[in-house]
């Protein structure tokens, strides 16, 4: 009896096979876990890389008449993990016409086996569409063939040169480990130039803000200390109306607001003036700045002063550098009561030999050392020396730091100035080098699960980057991250496949 029930669900299994065909507009009916039907144990594989991610897929060769399962494995570039969500359309496109199958989720994390069953042998497009969380990938997988039988198969494919990888290393293995590959590419080849100096403020980044009148000054922010965040036009904190002198602050006003007025009666003269072409740009441009400038300290007085006594506003985001005074304590007036700062712009001061001092004048690039990294940054260098002494032979190099740098100002500062004639080289990160006794190879993958170690020679290091010389060719795919782990899996040797195919 038992025999009997398992006959009859496997009879079931395949009527409900075969209603469900693929059509034009249907789907391919499931397969078995190899993911062919038919006789023939052909497979073909490619690996396609997109700017999101590495799509790797097995499948049996296609035969008229038999499904196909594809296993296809979506590996996000991006940290080099399996997709775990979405749908994957697998489509087979002649002329006008052509089948597809979608599969809703990923039969294990990483792996979608949509299926297909061609009707017709021919040379067709395969296409496979990815649509998950924050992707939708349109892969173009180049032109297949679809074989009229199982003996044509044997007879176009059983003679191709199939050379074993030199490394196996299987997405499964990869999706579990700190893994990242990257794509040699074409780049600007920078000379460098290496410099050690110390922060500093850049200038306009820190104020020290004084007190506009004399009396008791009171902070606005609880436990406010050297460090702390700020925001423009807080109020940081405030000279006591009860010590104020009254007198001396509305004498400041009616002389701001005198400028105010003047500066507004020269600026819409003048501006008539201009409109008719009597008054050169230049002019009306001085006179419209010292309007906005009076007009901005004029209001100024206004806002910070009132019944609670006069407020000390930050001028800009950053942070408070250094309190001069303390809390409850006594100012007078132009005394200074804290100094500010921005970390939006920093500058470093180093020294360079003279022989550098062309080289640095025509630097394109910057790079800083944070945190064990070299990472590029937004910058110029302002000025480079131009004398030296006997007892100062090196130049001082001024270099400004536009990107925000988690630097304490007055720590030491390590810097890389690359200076370009515009040579092009082919680049790869550093990290993807591994040194053996003075000489370089790189883990070079040749297919999806496939690797192979290569000599390398380097050229010149650009921060994060390096040129190699020989050994690569521009779109060649190198592993940065766990090449370690796949020479070890080298020396160990294949392993056996850990899934279902």
């Amino acid at each position: 009896m038992r025999t009997f029930n398992i006959y009859n669900l496997t009879f079931i299994i395949l009527v409900l096979a075969a209603c469900n065909q693929t059509t034009e507009t249907g789907h391919a009916h499931e397969e078995n876990a190899h993911g062919h039907a038919h006789g023939s144990e052909l497979s073909v594989d490619t690996t396609i890389w997109t700017e999101n991610v590495e799509l790797f897929v097995e499948y049996p060769a296609l035969v008229v008449g038999h499904s196909s399962r594809f296993a296809a494995h979506f590996t996000k570039l991006d940290g080099h993990k399996p997709e775990t969500e979405g749908s994957v359309t697998v489509s087979l496109i002649k002329g006008n016409s052509g089948i597809r199958h979608t599969v809703e989720a990923p039969s294990s994390p990483g792996i979608f086996t949509p299926a297909l069953q061609p009707k017709e042998a021919g040379e067709y497009q395969l296409f496979f569409e990815l649509k998950a969380p924050g992707l939708n990938e349109r892969i173009d997988a180049g032109m297949v063939n679809v074989y009229p039988n199982d003996e044509a198969v044997t007879e176009a494919l059983s003679n191709r040169e199939q050379s074993e990888p030199e490394i196996s290393f299987l997405k499964e293995q990869a999706w579990k480990i700190d893994f990242q590959t990257a794509p040699a590419l074409k780049d600007t080849v920078y000379g460098m130039v290496k410099l050690a100096g110390k922060w500093m403020p850049a200038p306009g980044t820190q104020r020290t803000l004084n007190a506009g009148s004399s009396g008791n000054v009171l902070y606005e922010i609880p436990g406010m200390v050297e460090g702390i965040e700020i925001s423009k036009g807080q109020v940081l904190m405030r000279i006591s109306g009860e010590d104020l002198n009254v007198s001396s602050i509305e004498s400041e006003i009616r002389k701001a607001k005198a400028q105010f007025e003047q500066a507004k009666s020269e600026y819409q003269r003048k501006k008539q003036l201009h409109e008719l072409k009597v008054v050169p740009d230049a002019e009306f441009e001085e006179v419209e700045k010292r309007y906005e400038m009076a007009q901005a300290n004029y209001q100024q007085l206004l806002k910070n002063y009132g019944a609670n006594g006069v407020a000390i506003r930050a001028p800009f985001d950053g942070y408070v550098k250094h309190i001069l005074v303390e809390n409850g304590g006594f100012a007078d007036a132009g005394h200074p009561l804290l100094t500010v700062g921005s970390e939006l712009t920093s500058m470093i001061k180093a020294t360079a030999a003279p022989e550098k001092r062309n080289l640095i004048t025509q630097t394109k690039k910057i790079w800083i050392a944070e945190d064990g990294n070299i990472l590029p940054v937004n910058g110029k260098v302002v000025s480079v020396g131009r004398n030296v002494t006997e007892d100062n032979p090196m130049l001082p190099v001024f270099i400004e730091v536009q990107t925000p740098i988690a630097a304490v100002q007055g720590s030491l500062a390590e810097v890389q100035l690359g200076y370009s004639s515009g040579e092009m080289g082919l680049m790869i990160p550093k990290d993807a080098l591994l040194e053996d006794f003075g000489t370089y190879k790189v883990v070079v993958q040749t297919g999806g699960e496939a690797f192979e170690m290569r000599p390398v020679t380097v050229g010149t290091f650009n921060g994060e980057q390096v040129t190699i010389t020989q050994g690569l060719q521009a779109d060649e795919w190198v592993v940065t991250k766990g090449a370690y782990q796949v020479k070890m899996a080298s020396m160990a040797g294949a392993p056996a496949h850990g899934h279902a195919h």
